[in-house]
């Protein structure tokens, strides 16, 4: 039976460290000591604050915090998250040890996470350890070494193997539309729903009975004998009781935390007040496990800002696009100034600028409106897809939420909407007045070199001025790991038992997240771990060809859907 050890059962006796110390009676735990600054994890009172490294964080869901528990059961290893990394991970695990009982965990009541959005994770060749390793290592340092180059030189050399697993053994298509501006082919019917569902469906089959899925399941505490040995999980079950799950592996896929701000703003740099969430369920469930062991706090968190939003709108609201994510869009900061080509090709981009302003208005006024709505539009990609350019659409009913929406201003002249937004009038009115002289003039924007085809006029009014937020449809990072996947502290000591696989591990992200990092990270991770489990947690072998009869090459053929 494993030992209900928690952070906070450690620092509840953190007062008598100092007499044990000296007598000699602390052996075998390494306490957080100065260096992680114990104090810290205590509040006003010395009450421990419940799983959490952060004092000011009050972790109202308790994670981290290990209860007395109902029950117990036994399985080999857990996967917590059914994202393509958790479900990839126990599905490889339940392949190469028939024998073993695997478990499969995920709070949600659908499998799939963050990867039921994903657009893609194209299949890759393997290359040789030596072209993986000038290809990270400029990766890495094109980054001031914020990505592990290690990292993705071991996803680099497993390239073939994985995507021979996924798209030849296991039958994954490939979206590829004849019009599709993306180069590279998606997942399956455009995002990874279709994916997780073709595996979810293969889990009734014979070769998967030892593989058990649970659903409506949040692990909430790891079980560890002391901060750098883990035997188990703790779950919460629908009765709000819990049972302790003693394992000999658990890996953490359990997505980021972009929908917990009060956690997030004590590992971001960035102003979250720029900020909000599109993601599901992505609460730090695991950095907030993993900080019960020796890990420790890593250092960067990446924000997955996506897209610019108007707050208040639905995420499929052609308005909020058309004042966002337009290229023919005319943003002004809080000094009543534009301070970007807003037909910037990234969306990351300009999400980004949005973040570093203090505040940004999409300035529309009634004769542009009914342009938009005539689909008169060079460029509209946002939330809602693409090729909505010369579309018409009607606005009236977002037009009509927007009355009661506090991040939408309307006036009949701009002297009036800049003191409505509380921005500059003279500069805001001398910043309209070039743009609209460059829309005039046809040649371009005389600011920011915008080009001719995305300037068009405001019109008369009455003009709209649209606040924008930046949309953070997943976090990246926090969770330390090696070249095996495994949990590990400052020093790089691993945590034994303890995996990580997703987005949550560290290694493939600096501060900004660019496209195409998520699916293949945590395609490496969730496969990886399970194949280190397997041989050196739970003593089984991997097969050479655990990825199928062959491995996957630019020749190999993969099935395409057209629809």
């Amino acid at each position: 039976m494993s030992k209900q050890f928690s952070r906070r059962s450690f620092l509840m006796g953190s007062g008598m460290l100092g007499v044990a110390a000296a007598a000699g009676a602390l052996t075998g735990c390494a306490p957080t000591g100065s260096a992680d600054g114990d104090s810290q994890n205590l509040s006003a009172t010395g009450e421990a604050k419940g799983g959490t490294r952060y004092s000011l964080y009050e972790n109202p869901d308790e994670i981290g915090i290990v209860h007395d528990a109902a029950n117990e059961e036994d399985f080999d290893a857990v996967f917590v998250g059914t994202g393509i990394g958790g479900m990839m991970g126990a599905m490889i695990c339940a392949e190469q040890m028939p024998d073993a009982k695997v478990l499969l965990l995920d709070k949600g009541s659908i499998c799939g996470g963050n990867t039921n959005y994903a657009e893609r994770n194209a299949p890759n060749e393997s290359v040789t350890w030596a072209e993986a390793l000038a290809a990270a290592s400029e990766t890495a340092a094109e980054s001031t070494y914020l990505k592990r180059g290690i990292l993705y030189a071991e996803r680099a050399v497993d390239y073939g193997m994985n995507s021979a697993w996924l798209y030849l053994k296991h039958g994954v298509q490939l979206h590829k539309p004849a019009s599709s501006a993306i180069a590279r082919p998606m997942y399956e019917g455009g995002n990874g729903s279709a994916v997780i569902k073709r595996l979810q469906g293969q889990l009734d089959g014979a070769e998967y009975a030892n593989l058990e899925l649970r659903l409506n399941t949040r692990a909430t505490a790891l079980l560890l004998d002391d901060e750098y040995t883990c035997t188990g999980v703790q779950i919460l079950n629908e009765d709000g009781t819990y049972t302790n799950i003693n394992a000999k592996a658990v890996v953490l896929a359990t997505g980021g935390m972009s929908n917990n701000f009060d956690l997030l703003q004590y590992y971001s740099a960035q102003d979250l007040s720029k900020c909000e969430a599109m993601g599901e369920n992505q609460h730090g469930d695991g950095h907030l496990m993993a900080e019960q062991t020796g890990h420790g706090r890593c250092g960067t968190v990446a924000l997955s800002s996506m897209y610019i939003h108007v707050p208040g709108f639905s995420i499929d609201s052609l308005l909020s696009v058309a004042a966002s994510m337009n290229g023919s869009c005319c943003y002004v900061n809080q000094d009543g100034e534009r301070f970007i080509d807003e037909s910037s090709p990234s969306d990351i981009a300009r999400s980004k600028a949005v973040e570093q302003q203090g505040r940004v208005f999409s300035i529309i006024g009634t004769g542009l409106l009914n342009d938009y709505q005539a689909g008169k539009m060079a460029h509209m990609k946002g939330l809602v897809g693409e090729d909505r350019a010369n579309e018409p659409w009607d606005a009236a009913d977002d037009l009509a939420l927007a009355e009661g929406n506090d991040h939408v201003f309307k006036a009949d002249t701009l002297e009036e909407l800049a003191e409505l937004m509380g921005v500059p009038a003279d500069t805001f009115i001398a910043t309209m007045d070039t743009y609209e002289a460059d829309c005039a003039a046809g040649t371009g924007d005389s600011v920011f070199a915008k080009p001719a085809e995305h300037m068009m006029s405001m019109g008369e009014g009455p003009f709209y001025g649209f606040e924008l937020s930046s949309v953070i449809f997943n976090t990246n990072n926090g969770i330390r790991i090696n070249r095996n996947a495994q949990v590990v502290d400052a020093a790089f000591k691993p945590v034994e038992g303890l995996y990580a696989a997703g987005i949550a591990a560290s290694g493939f992200n600096t501060e900004i997240y660019y496209v195409g990092t998520c699916q293949s990270s945590s395609v490496w991770c969730g496969s990886k771990a399970a194949r280190h489990l397997i041989e050196n947690c739970l003593g089984g072998t991997v097969a050479d060809n655990w990825y199928g009869d062959e491995i996957y090459t630019k020749d190999s053929v993969v099935a395409y859907d057209n629809a």
